[in-house]
């Protein structure tokens, strides 16, 4: 919803030091609200305290993509994720014995994303080993 209501110009007007510094302290306040809490209202505004700034920063993010194209990848990560929670919530023995190949799939997935967006924003020119072991491109912009 942030990304497609703010616009990117109002949250970029902001001082960089006045939006770091509100940024960590929503998000303190937030933790130590939700932390602290016993009342799922006032854990809940916590819970935004800390979400709704790493929303902005999200906004500032994709904001180099189509609109419509984050709208809709948003759409489909929330729809997986109902999916995935509610039959989590009807099988969790079958998830709870999944969980370490979830984890690994995750991992994988991050992995191949972040490799194949330098990919395609790099010429390789050197090759080189990172941290997850896949032989890749030192990468030269294009």
């Amino acid at each position: 919803m942030m990304v497609s209501t703010i616009p990117v110009a109002s949250i970029q007007s902001i001082s960089p030091w006045i939006f770091f510094l509100g940024y960590f302290a929503s998000c303190f306040l937030g933790v130590y609200l939700f932390t602290k809490s016993d009342s799922p209202l006032v854990s809940f505004i916590g819970y935004n305290f800390v979400v709704v700034p790493f929303g902005l920063i999200i906004n500032i993010a994709v904001s180099r993509y189509d609109p419509d194209l984050v709208v809709e990848a948003i759409k489909i990560t929330g729809v997986v994720t109902g999916i995935t929670m509610v039959l989590g919530a009807l099988f969790p023995k079958f998830f709870a014995r999944i969980s370490g190949a979830l984890t690994i799939s995750l991992l994988i997935v991050i992995d191949l994303a972040t490799s194949s967006e330098l990919t395609l924003r790099f010429r390789a020119t050197t090759p080189i080993t990172p941290a997850s072991g896949k032989f890749i491109f030192k990468q030269t912009r294009l």
